[in-house]
């Protein structure tokens, strides 16, 4: 994965709005973010994003750990 992959899925991980605003529309989610990927990455992007809406598993997760210190500190590193 590649150093703004990381970036991108950390945000994701650690701020619901940006995940949810992602989700929604990952072009003007990353603008807002100020975050660019190029045409390829940005496909990979969405299709991890596609498998995330199918995965209620990974959904959960996000939705119990996002923003905790635990898992958040590390991170923000």
């Amino acid at each position: 994965m590649s150093n703004k992959m990381e970036r991108i899925v950390g945000k994701a991980v650690l701020d619901a709005a940006f995940r949810e605003a992602l989700i929604a529309n990952p072009e003007a989610a990353l603008a807002e973010a100020d975050l660019t990927l190029g045409a390829k990455k940005l496909e990979e992007l969405k299709a991890g994003i596609e498998r995330y809406k199918q995965d209620s598993e990974a959904q959960a997760f996000l939705a119990n750990t996002a923003g905790t210190t635990a898992r958040g500190d590390y991170w923000r590193g």
